[in-house]
């Protein structure tokens, strides 16, 4: 059920989705992990929109090279943990969900408690084993996941639905790369804009897929020129999701 106070708030998106899809939103958990350029973009959004409850995994603190595009951030923030002040803001933003943070790394042996009950995974971390490791866990545990990268100028959101039929990161990529130096936005720079665009639209899929949809078998890539989609359906020889 929804309270007075929920129909009030979500009134402007109870009138697209319903009030039963807004009650799917506010029975969903939502794992995230990152809080950086990505996530204070994905963060804010997935609150606002009626998420119940989200789990933000991040161990960093702000630094001042964040502020020009992590915007949960400011000044005052510098040498603190992001988690803290991102789930203290997040509280305040939307009282009705309920934000768990961790202050850990998301590693191959400690994901089952962090996935365990969980609707989506969303990965926004600057970290590429970090995606594999998501792709493969959406598969292994049949959990939705949205992967989200950025380069300096580009970058990609990725669904997993981790069904028949569906790519997985492993079906386009194949593996993570081997002895070789993976550009960062501290040794090649970034658009500040670009990690909320990449972070907006992996809240828009996670909250119409939590709403009662399901992904479409795409991803979704923003380039200097916009956004463009690329059909992707399962690779027949995927040594992964087969």
């Amino acid at each position: 059920m929804l309270s007075n106070s929920e129909i009030a708030r979500y009134s402007r998106q109870i009138l697209l989705l319903g009030k039963n899809s807004q009650i799917k939103l506010k029975n969903s958990r939502a794992l995230v992990l990152g809080a950086g350029g990505i996530g204070s973009a994905l963060l804010p959004y997935l609150v606002s929109s009626g998420i119940g409850y989200i789990r933000l995994v991040d161990p960093d603190v702000v630094e001042e090279s964040n502020l020009s595009r992590q915007i949960l951030y400011n000044a005052e923030h510098i040498g603190a943990l992001k988690g803290a002040v991102a789930a203290e803001y997040l509280t305040s933003l939307n009282p009705q969900t309920e934000v768990d943070w961790i202050s850990g790394r998301f590693s191959n042996e400690n994901y089952n408690s962090y996935v365990d009950s969980m609707d989506i995974i969303l990965e926004g971390t600057d970290d590429i084993q970090c995606k594999f490791l998501v792709s493969d866990i959406s598969i292994k545990k049949n959990i939705p996941a949205i992967i989200g990268s950025i380069g300096n100028v580009q970058g990609h959101v990725f669904p997993i639905a981790a069904k028949t039929g569906h790519a997985c990161y492993r079906c386009l990529f194949e593996a993570p790369p081997v002895n070789e130096v993976i550009p960062t936005c501290a040794t090649e720079g970034i658009l500040s804009p670009l990690p909320g665009i990449i972070g907006s639209m992996m809240a828009y899929l996670a909250v119409d897929l939590l709403s009662g949809n399901n992904f479409l078998k795409k991803i979704y890539l923003m380039e200097k020129g916009g956004w463009r989609t690329i059909s992707l359906s399962q690779n027949p020889h995927c040594k992964c999701c087969l």
